[in-house]
């Protein structure tokens, strides 16, 4: 998991996750998920997002499901989706739930020995 702010120029297909700031700028186009404290939609974004504050600008397309404590959507911008409204605590707690998942998978894959074809 990422500290810092994340801007998205490009596309980008797959999982982003950082504790601070993911930005979609308007040339810019996500397939996946988001797992963030904020995530300002500007370009295109298709799949799920968790995050505390969702913004969808004036050139921003956003199709799948939020779930988010604040979602908001300005004037040109766009929603095809499920919105789920929940506290900023249980956005935190999905996060965390997604992390740790990941390391005990990490865990056990770990603990298998990489096997070789031999000749």
């Amino acid at each position: 998991m990422l500290t810092g702010n994340i801007q998205i120029d490009g596309k980008v297909d797959g999982t982003i996750r950082t504790t601070k700031l993911v930005t979609i700028s308007p040339s810019g186009s996500v397939e996946g998920k988001i797992y963030a404290d904020h995530a300002i939609i500007n370009g295109q974004f298709e799949g799920d997002i968790y995050a505390k504050n969702v913004d969808v600008l004036a050139n921003g397309c956003l199709k799948g499901e939020v779930t988010s404590a604040e979602l908001t959507i300005e004037k040109g911008g766009s929603f095809l989706g499920i919105s789920k409204t929940v506290s900023s605590d249980e956005i935190a707690e999905q996060i965390n739930a997604e992390r740790q998942q990941k390391k005990e998978l990490s865990i056990v894959t770990d603990a298998h020995p990489k096997k070789t074809a031999s000749a």
